[in-house]
């Protein structure tokens, strides 16, 4: 499994990088059985890859979160290293798919500031995906902030933020073809994630 990898690793880096040869790399073992050594081998360099090329995050829920298993204990230790990686780069993409891991298997991130860095990345996903775990995991009160904003939001840049606005104002504080979507029970987000 080392050689394998490092090999993968390698070939990467002598071809400028190319993401393509490490997913390749990553596909290649999700159909393969791996022994103990080998599994924890596997998840610890994927862990540690990701972290250094986070464009790894598109596959880990396919290619290795599901296809080998893995424990809930390793991927909420994953998605909190994302989630603060995330944030030190201004990378909400990241923040955002570390908040999934965490409510699609049913966990709880350790990082306690997701409604003030969502609110502060300016980035609707984040935004919206951060709203939906809060909404899970808090208090009706503790969504107010999220909620003032998609008001201020829909008037300043709704275009940009429609996304969030749509999924968080009702009915009656959306205008045009919006309210109209509303009234159909029209929602973008899969209904397992709503609730």
């Amino acid at each position: 499994m080392r050689g394998f990898i490092d090999f993968f690793i390698e070939v990467m880096l002598d071809n400028n990088s190319d993401a393509a040869i490490l997913n390749y790399a990553i596909k290649i073992i999700s159909n393969k059985h791996l022994g103990n050594f080998a599994y924890d081998y596997f998840i610890k360099k994927v862990h540690h890859l990701t972290l250094l090329y986070p464009y790894l995050v598109l596959i880990l829920e396919e290619y290795v979160f599901e296809r080998h298993n893995v424990e809930k204990k390793r991927i909420e230790i994953i998605a909190n290293d994302l989630y603060n990686l995330g944030i030190r780069k201004k990378n909400y993409e990241i923040c955002s798919y570390a908040i999934y891991y965490a409510m699609k298997y049913d966990f709880k991130l350790s990082q306690i500031t997701i409604k003030k860095d969502s609110i502060r990345s300016c980035d609707c996903i984040f935004l919206m995906i951060a709203y939906l775990y809060d909404k899970k995991n808090q208090k009706k009160s503790y969504l107010k902030e999220y909620k003032d904003l998609a008001i201020k939001l829909y008037d300043e840049d709704f275009q940009r933020y429609w996304l969030f606005c749509y999924e968080i104002l009702t009915q009656n504080e959306l205008r045009d073809k919006y309210k109209d979507l509303k009234k159909a029970k029209i929602s973008f987000i899969l209904d397992s994630f709503v609730k």
